[in-house]
This record gives C-alpha cells, sequence and structure tokens, in this order.
C-alpha cells in the first residue's frame, strides 16, 4: 500500500468507518463532506495535500478576491488551509499539506477539519451578495517574526 492509502486509512479508523483497500489505491482520493468534495493526494513526494475546489456561482470581482485572500495570513496553526484561485477554471482552491512521516490520526483529523472549516466560511463569503456586504475577513493576530 502507498502513503496515501496509509493515511487516509488512518482518517477512516480515527472517525470509525472502513473503506475497501481496493478502492484506496487510487492517485487522489475523493471524500464529500457536506456540499464540498476533498481531494486527498501525495503531493509533493513525501506529503499529504488536500484541497477542494469552491463554487463560482457568478462572477467574483477582482476586490472580492483580493478581500478573501485576506485569509492567507501567517497562523500557528501547522496545517493552515491556503486560498488561491485558478484562472483558467475560474475557480477558487483551498489547500493544505503536511509532512507524511508525522501523520497521526489526530493530525490529519486536524488537517481535514481545518480545511472543512474553512472552506465553509470562505464560501459563504463567496456566496454573499457583494452588493449587500464585502467580504468582512476577521482580524488575526500576527506574531512578529524575529531572526
Amino acid at each position: 500500500m502507498g502513503n496515501l492509502t496509509n493515511c487516509f486509512q488512518l482518517l477512516l479508523k480515527k472517525v470509525g468507518l472502513n473503506a475497501n483497500a481496493k478502492d484506496l489505491n487510487k492517485e487522489i482520493i475523493s471524500l464529500e463532506i457536506g456540499n464540498f468534495t476533498y481531494h486527498f493526494k501525495e503531493f509533493p513526494k513525501g506529503h499529504l495535500i488536500i484541497y477542494s475546489l469552491l463554487d463560482n456561482e457568478s462572477k467574483v470581482s477582482s476586490d472580492t478576491q483580493l478581500n478573501a485572500l485576506n485569509e492567507n495570513h501567517f497562523s500557528e496553526q501547522l496545517v493552515q488551509p491556503i486560498f488561491s484561485y485558478d484562472q483558467k477554471n475560474e475557480k477558487f482552491i483551498l489547500w493544505n499539506r503536511q509532512s507524511i512521516p508525522l501523520i497521526t490520526e489526530q493530525t490529519i483529523l486536524d488537517q481535514l477539519e481545518a480545511m472543512v472549516s474553512s472552506t465553509e466560511a470562505i464560501q459563504a463569503k463567496l456566496n454573499k451578495n457583494e452588493t449587500d456586504e464585502q467580504l468582512s475577513v476577521p482580524p488575526r493576530a500576527l506574531h512578529t517574526i524575529s531572526g
């Protein structure tokens, strides 16, 4: 079994689900939670990436895109999701990554929970009518980086 399969089985064990190893022997494993699909992939080698594409029901202005990018602040959270935009597909992407050798049942669950929370929050902001309210991103505590 590959790294991806082993990681995904840790997650399934943690949440009390079973899956056939044959079903998990893929380059990308997808999991639907609520209205979103989370894709698991080993990328680059030795790292687990989880990503999700967000729906854009209508064109999103440049201002809204820039405001949404405020979600990409430094954080103490090790698996903080990163928010970006794919111009080719005109979709927002949310992703995070961690080193496979460090993954435990708890860390992979933490990684997925961070994705679910951020995906739901950002999608709700994107769905708001821009004329009613601009994205309001709560300020995050910034930490001083000293060298």
